[in-house]
């Protein structure tokens, strides 16, 4: 368990290390696996508090983070343990009251810090706002009144009272939807060029030989043996005779009823390659027991012998990594990738340098994924994120890069006052190689000169293929 965890977990310490911080992707990965951790202590022990409000409070930590944990973990939590509550499971209600209203509190405080109090009803979709803030209350009051009367035992009343209150919910948050303003959930620009040409809308597997084959294996190879192992258990367990017999369920029987009701959420998503890492997390609950079960039974197969120190340690290696050994096969029948250099980390600090004695915070256009990083090393702005709220500053730096003519790109860069442009050459070929040759970033990749940027000299620990320009005599055009 606990190195099938750290495998999973290893690109978030891995970033922290390299970069003092986790990157966004690794940081919801990280907090989804700890959520997940919660769950599997809630099933285990409902009615201990501290651990449905640990819970709870990661999982507002998350949906803070990243709405889409929203779908991905507190709708399934929810609706499990209401389930459990339906099968008579002793302690459901009461630790999905303690976790409903663990997650009310505390995402009631993160939209105070988020918003303020002025703010704070502002109706908003695409983030933390008061609707979502408003749907938490309400599970709370559900689960409240489940946790303190005892009507409810009662199979019929459940029925009426669930489905009652389901109903109620979702018809206020529909009208609550209907209410929100919003910006754009993608500018299009946005989605044309940036999520589109980074394949991340693309399924995870195509009707090509064996490239599709592949492409499947590496983005859900787990599915594979956990849904075998699944299928193997439910014939020959038969966990369902107990469902509504037993007060105290096993844990296989939650652990499964969990997967299938995240599963039943996850399927508009999960065969999409941005959203496919949250079906290969809920899979490492059936994956981790069909593992233990393996390794079990090599170890008896060969007790003393002295292959075993040997063969256990080789086993679990390859279960962990089998489904990447395609992807290999498949890059080398493709051919070596341009890909690009994410650590871009001294180049920041180099920036940082050479700009920290000036009067005010310059501003400094790059590539949408160097902006982070940017701005956590510098005390600069930055216009580009990996985020569709950043309308103008993706659409601003796009166009200035794929200008053919200076006046164009210069009434861009005098109105927003840019001050520095970074080259990232991987990533700016990845973006612009299908643009003309006489386009301002296909003629700095090129080594031209052009008359209002000067070229920034960099020590030898800033990667070659960075190149930085300081806008001169910007205002003058």
């Amino acid at each position: 368990m606990f190195l099938t965890l750290g495998f999973l977990l290893q690109p978030a310490v891995i970033s922290f290390f390299l970069a003092g911080r986790p990157d966004h992707h690794s940081l919801i990965t990280f907090l989804f696996v700890v959520s997940l951790g919660f769950v599997v202590r809630m099933m285990k022990d409902p009615g201990q508090k501290l651990w449905a409000w640990g819970g709870g409070f990661v999982s507002a930590l998350g949906f803070w983070v990243c709405i889409e944990l929203g779908v991905f973990v507190i709708l399934p939590i929810i609706v499990f343990f209401s389930i459990l509550w339906f099968i008579k499971e002793k302690d459901a209600e009461t630790a999905l009251f303690n976790y409903s209203a663990a997650l009310l509190i505390f995402s009631t405080g993160a939209l105070l810090i988020e918003n303020g109090l002025s703010e704070f009803l502002r109706l908003e979709r695409d983030r933390l706002s008061i609707v979502f803030v408003l749907f938490f209350a309400m599970i709370t009051l559900y689960a409240f009144f489940a946790h303190k009367y005892k009507f409810a035992e009662k199979t019929l009343f459940k029925i009426l009272y669930a489905g009652l209150t389901a109903v109620g919910v979702m018809g206020v948050m529909q009208f609550l939807y209907q209410q929100a303003s919003i910006t754009p959930e993608v500018e299009h620009l946005y989605r044309q060029v940036r999520t589109g040409g980074l394949d991340q809308d693309d399924l995870i597997y195509s009707l090509q030989w064996p490239e599709g084959m592949f492409k499947f294996i590496f983005w859900a190879g787990l599915i594979i043996p956990t849904f075998l192992w699944f299928t193997h258990g439910l014939i020959t367990r038969k966990w369902w005779q107990g469902l509504f017999s037993s007060s105290r369920k096993a844990m296989y029987v939650k652990l499964s009823i969990f997967v299938l009701v995240s599963l039943y959420f996850y399927y508009d998503y999960v065969t999409i390659v941005r959203y496919v890492v949250y079906l290969q997390i809920i899979l490492l609950l059936g994956y981790v027991v069909f593992m233990d079960g393996a390794v079990r039974f090599i170890e008896s197969r060969l007790n003393m012998s002295r292959l075993l120190p040997i063969v256990r340690p080789l086993a679990m290696f390859l279960m962990l990594t089998w489904f990447y050994f395609p992807l290999v096969l498949l890059e080398k029948s493709e051919g070596p990738g341009s890909g690009y250099d994410h650590s871009i980390v001294s180049t920041s600090r180099y920036i940082h340098v050479i700009t920290k004695n000036e009067d005010r915070p310059l501003n400094i256009m790059a590539a949408p994924e160097l902006g982070s990083t940017l701005l956590y090393h510098t005390n600069n702005n930055v216009f580009t994120f990996t985020n569709h709220r950043n309308l103008h500053g993706f659409n601003d730096w796009y166009n200035i890069m794929s200008s053919e003519i200076d006046d164009h790109a210069l009434s861009i860069v005098y109105e927003r006052q840019v001050d520095m442009i970074l080259i990232n050459r991987p990533l700016d070929i990845m973006y612009f190689d299908d643009h003309k040759e006489n386009s301002l970033v296909h003629r700095l990749l090129d080594g031209e000169e052009v008359s209002w940027l000067e070229r920034v000299e960099t020590p030898d620990d800033v990667p070659q293929d960075i190149l930085i320009y300081m806008v001169v005599n910007g205002n003058e055009f």
